[in-house]
């Protein structure tokens, strides 16, 4: 499998600063009051915007977590390869998540929210609330446990991949399929689908990998005009009663077709703005959340560009900290600890 494509190319942290920025968007009041003047109340759903951010972070990172496997095979070897793949994944997710869940927790007791419940806590703490049904606190660490959970399968897929390289499109859109099947009969028949809901929109990503030896190129143009189209056209079906998860199945298989066969973006500021935004992407989710609270809630009673400028200082800042201070570190840390492995 070719691993000449590289998860920081102009096209990838596109996708990535994209997906980022629906999920913030979709957060924001003004994005709701724009979208009921514009589109009415009834006929666009503005949260599902974040949903499909989330759906292309999704397939995002299954191909470059693909293409990490590859590196980290043609680096250390096949020995010990997924025991390393799931400590590297743990320093890069655990430390910040854990940070934020502490910090989130310590101001709602600071300012009174005495009624911490032990177990949404430690299910945060741990992303296994999807597990033990306990809501996220922030909202948007919804999506990490079912990111975490991917990662126990993602070395076996990689190995399928590799060991069936002239069919591995074929395999992996038929385990596409199989999952989406699965997942309606589960619906169907009233069992707990909750644990392998999102796998249709994981799996692209392995598509995408699966297809990076393909010689038909055809232009970027494609990839940007599905995600803005899919963009209006999820929350525009949903609001219409259409399930947003059956949508997005489809979209995420459109995109990760596109993101081997079209052509890489070429350098311009717009890109190098993407590239900022994807670098420090991770923070952005997870503190996005509670400066929208802080900024237009909790300071409601302040001037419209104070709330302003505490949201956007605020949320570039803690990224940026989170990253230096807390990302970066650990996933330094954890690169270490497999260097280790590989030396004994």
């Amino acid at each position: 499998m070719s691993i000449e494509f590289s998860n920081h190319s102009n096209k990838l942290n596109l996708l990535r600063a994209t997906a980022v920025s629906f999920v913030l968007v979709s957060h924001l009041p003004a994005t709701e009051n724009f979208c009921e003047r514009f589109f009415g109340s009834n006929n666009f759903d503005v949260k599902v915007i974040g949903i499909f951010g989330v759906a292309i972070f999704f397939v995002h990172t299954c191909f470059v977590l693909m293409l990490s496997l590859d590196r980290q095979i043609r680096s250390y070897g096949l020995k010990n390869h997924s025991i390393e793949f799931f400590i590297k994944r743990i320093f890069r997710i655990y430390p910040l998540s854990m940070v934020t869940v502490l910090s989130v927790t310590f101001i709602a007791f600071f300012i009174g929210k005495n009624d911490v419940n032990q177990s949404v806590f430690f299910s945060n703490l741990f992303l296994i609330q999807n597990i033990t049904g306990d809501p996220s606190n922030p909202g948007t660490l919804w999506s990490l446990p079912f990111e975490v959970q991917m990662y126990l399968i993602l070395p076996l897929l990689h190995s399928i991949v590799n060991n069936n390289k002239k069919i591995a499109p074929f395999i992996v859109f038929s385990l596409w399929c199989s999952s989406i099947l699965t997942v309606l009969v589960f619906w169907g028949l009233a069992w707990n689908y909750e644990l392998i809901k999102f796998l249709p929109m994981f799996l692209p990503g392995v598509l995408a990998y699966s297809m990076l030896d393909t010689k038909h190129t055809i232009s970027n143009k494609f990839l940007t005009a599905s995600i803005f189209i899919f963009a209006l056209l999820v929350p525009t079906l949903t609001a219409h009663g259409f399930k947003v998860s059956n949508i997005l199945w489809f979209c995420c298989l459109v995109i990760g077709i596109l993101i081997p066969t079209t052509s890489d973006f070429r350098h311009t500021s717009i890109t190098s703005i993407a590239g900022i935004i994807a670098k420090y992407s991770f923070g952005i989710y997870l503190v996005h959340a509670p400066l929208v609270h802080l900024s237009f809630e909790y300071l409601e009673n302040y001037s419209i560009l104070t709330q302003w400028i505490v949201f956007i200082f605020g949320t570039a800042s803690l990224s940026y900290l989170s990253f230096h201070i807390i990302e970066k570190p650990c996933i330094n840390f954890g690169l270490r600890i497999v260097k280790l492995i590989q030396s004994n």
